[in-house]
């Protein structure tokens, strides 16, 4: 279990270095399904990268089921960020981002054994 939970860490990496966050105009972006442990956390993260204020929507998906954790809406003001965040009871999750006007976000899903440091960031497309 632990060799293909780095096997994914891994994989997850090699896309962010690649260049595969970006910044993309549309109005949803989702994350690829990933699989939290148990008592780990999840965060869904999006900034505005635009000039303008934007409303962001967030939900946190469990992909097995449909089931929406977790949700939030907030107005984001340009260079910041809001971010949803899940205490996992293990399972795949996705993080699905809305913008109501197709502004430029940039957005990923992000998992902690703790607060501390991220082990896997996985980009919105």
């Amino acid at each position: 279990m632990k060799v293909q939970h780095f096997k994914l860490m891994i994989a997850s990496l090699v896309f962010v270095l690649l260049g595969f966050v970006s910044t993309a105009k549309a109005d949803n972006q989702y994350t690829s399904p990933f699989y939290i442990p148990n008592g780990n956390v999840l965060l869904c993260t999006a900034m505005n990268v635009s000039k303008a204020a934007i409303t962001v929507k967030i939900n946190v998906i469990r992909p097995a089921d449909g089931t929406i954790t977790n949700t939030q809406e907030e107005t984001v003001q340009p260079m910041t960020q809001t971010q949803v965040a899940v205490i996992s009871p293990g399972g795949n999750y996705v993080c699905k981002f809305t913008t109501s006007d197709g502004t430029a976000i940039r957005a990923d899903l992000s998992a902690y054994e703790s607060y501390d440091h991220a082990y896997v960031v996985v980009p919105a497309r």
